[in-house]
């Protein structure tokens, strides 16, 4: 395995990636990832890494898999700036967000996201384990 493989931004990449694999196989949404989001809109949507497209609405999605909660405060408050944004480009109601960690965030934390009816799933061992629970969550609200 190279050392390019081994950085951490790289798994978290591919871990985006799987998520983004998964979920286009259910062919119920729309999908428009960051870098979508950020060039039709601008720097205002890269807290966001894949945004869900329904009749009924839209869902946010952010996926951070970090073996540290280092930078929380700032990736979570950059998400939700992000959803804030979103509401003023998209004339469908938010059906909920989802924020997709290796670690739960600190409590503080959990209860800012679910105040803004951002719900969390993590799983700290396996990246595949992670996304599947994600995916069967997102199902299961929808």
């Amino acid at each position: 395995m190279s050392s390019k493989n081994k950085d951490p931004k790289n798994l978290g990449y591919e871990v985006e990636n799987h998520f983004y694999d998964s979920i286009k196989k259910c062919s119920l949404f729309e999908i428009k990832s960051e870098i979508q989001l950020k060039k039709q809109y601008g720097w205002a949507f890269t807290g966001i890494d894949y945004l869900l497209i329904t009749n009924d609405g839209i869902i946010p999605i952010q996926i951070k898999y970090r073996k540290t909660r280092r930078k929380e405060d700032h990736f979570i408050n950059n998400f939700l700036k992000s959803v804030d944004e979103l509401r003023t480009i998209y004339d469908k109601p938010i059906l909920f967000g989802l924020w997709i960690s290796r670690i739960l965030p600190f409590l503080d934390n959990q209860s800012l996201l679910q105040s803004r009816k951002v719900d969390c799933v993590s799983y700290f061992y396996d990246s595949k384990v992670l996304i599947e629970k994600s995916i069967e969550y997102i199902m299961q609200k929808i």
